[in-house]
């Protein structure tokens, strides 16, 4: 089970996403999809290469794309929370908790 989540997480993470102009919306900025794939080996790497903490986090990667991209968000969280994952080097779980934390500081 483990493998097919890691390859669905592979094929999606390397898949551009849909690009969307709302006010609320799916929290992609433009053409652009953070870099999961590096960020996860890079992460995999400072913990002492083990593949299995790259499989983990490759999942862990595609779970939180998916569940931002079913967030309605306004679109200034969206940028905050892009630029927030794209300094942590890449990552989906990071805007996740971004914007979970944003949403609920402002009580929604």
């Amino acid at each position: 089970m483990k493998k097919v989540m890691l390859a669905i997480a592979v094929c999606v993470l390397a898949a551009p996403a849909c690009a969307t102009t709302s006010q609320t919306s799916a929290p992609n900025v433009g053409d652009e999809t953070l870099d999961s794939r590096t960020y996860c080996r890079n992460l995999s790497k400072a913990k002492g290469g083990d593949y299995r903490i790259e499989e983990d986090c490759l999942i862990e990667e595609y779970q939180a794309k998916m569940s931002v991209s079913s967030m309605q968000v306004p679109a200034e969280t969206t940028q905050k929370c892009w630029k927030s994952a794209q300094d942590a080097g890449g990552s989906y779980k990071v805007m996740e908790q971004c914007i979970q934390k944003e949403l609920k500081g402002k009580g929604k």
